[in-house]
C-alpha cells in the first residue's frame, strides 16, 4: 500500500512539473511574438537623420615581413550605403584580423 502511494505521488509530481514546463514554454512563445520590427527606412538616429543600411567589410591596411613570415593586417569597416547602393560613409571599427604566411624558400 505504501509503495502505491509513493508511486502515485511520484506520478503526480511528474504531471505537475510537465504542466509547469508547458506553461513556461507557452509564455515564452507569446513574448517572442510581440516584437515590432521597424523598417530601416523608418528608424532615425540620435540627430534625427534616417539610419542607412550598413554592412561590415575587412580592408587590407598593411602588409609587412616579420620573422620570415608575411603579415597582412586587415581592418574592419562599417559601410553605409544609400538606397541606390552608393557608399555614403566608411567608418573604421576597432576590429583587426592578422594573417600570417610563411615565405617560400
Amino acid at each position: 500500500m505504501k509503495t502505491s502511494v509513493y508511486l502515485l505521488g511520484l506520478v503526480a509530481i511528474f504531471i505537475l512539473v510537465g504542466f509547469l514546463e508547458a506553461q513556461t514554454i507557452m509564455d515564452n512563445e507569446k513574448k517572442t511574438n510581440h516584437y515590432n520590427f521597424t523598417d530601416e527606412t523608418e528608424s532615425v538616429n540620435a540627430s534625427g537623420e534616417p539610419n542607412l543600411p550598413s554592412s561590415t567589410q575587412y580592408v587590407l591596411e598593411e602588409s609587412r615581413e616579420e620573422d620570415g613570415e608575411i603579415v597582412e593586417v586587415y581592418g574592419e569597416y562599417e559601410i553605409y550605403e544609400d538606397e541606390n547602393g552608393v557608399v555614403v560613409e566608411r567608418v573604421p571599427t576597432s576590429n583587426y584580423e592578422f594573417l600570417r604566411y610563411k615565405e617560400e624558400e
